[in-house]
């Protein structure tokens, strides 16, 4: 096996992804998390504003 080959016993850190997949990973887990957490804030009809702002986030 060569050195540079990537195994299950190798190590792999995040040098091997190029910049845009870090920053749209990166996008992804802050949306996510923003969108689990307003969620939480929707059940309640007198806020719309969170209702509002749950679509336009699941939307981003």
């Amino acid at each position: 096996m060569a050195l540079n080959d990537h195994s299950v016993a190798g190590k792999s850190g995040a040098h091997d992804f190029d910049n845009t997949t870090k920053i749209i990973h990166l996008a992804m887990a802050i949306v996510l998390t923003l969108q689990m957490c307003i969620g939480l804030l929707v059940h309640d009809p007198q806020t719309r504003f969170f209702l509002y702002l749950h679509e336009y986030v699941g939307i981003l």
